[in-house]
């Protein structure tokens, strides 16, 4: 009998780490498309994201440097400027340095973009919110659980 219980538990724990597994596959596609979805209602393409990314992280910046970043031709900048100055996403200004170079750099609005995108995280807080006390408490269990078993792991390996 003790071998039937010994397999048993094995039976087990497979099922329920499988099905734990699965929660957790389920949940990252869940995230992520919750995460990605303003991404879907920006009007922007990517390689105007791309711009106003790199305008945002680096700063105001001369259409050469930009060019460069990117990877693409001044020609290219150019238009992607254009069409994010029309969307209101960036504004071009005289270099103060040098008054007949422009520098392209980030509006409000464009700032505001790029930091709603880079803000989403995942959106647990809500859904835990929804979790009884007690399905609350197993889950702080188990988390607290994996993640001991996650530092026992990387400690054994480093």
């Amino acid at each position: 009998m003790e071998a039937g219980t010994q397999r048993g538990g094995r039976d087990e724990r497979e099922r329920l780490a499988e099905q734990v597994e699965e929660a957790g596959r389920t949940l990252s596609e869940l995230f992520l498309a919750q995460r990605l979805e303003p991404f879907l209602t920006m009007r922007l393409t990517v390689p105007q994201l791309r711009a106003l990314t790199v305008l945002q992280v680096d700063g105001p910046s001369g259409a050469h440097r930009l060019a460069e970043v990117l990877g693409v031709s001044a020609a290219t900048v150019s238009g992607i400027v254009d069409r994010l100055v029309a969307a209101g996403m960036v504004e071009r200004r005289p270099d103060p340095h040098d008054r007949r170079v422009r520098i392209v750099a980030t509006t409000r609005r464009g700032a505001d973009a790029v930091r709603e995108l880079a803000a989403r995280e995942e959106p647990t807080q809500h859904l835990l919110a929804r979790l009884d006390l007690d399905d609350l408490r197993a889950l702080a269990r188990g988390a607290d659980a994996l993640v001991a078993a996650a530092r026992a792991e990387h400690r054994s390996t480093s």
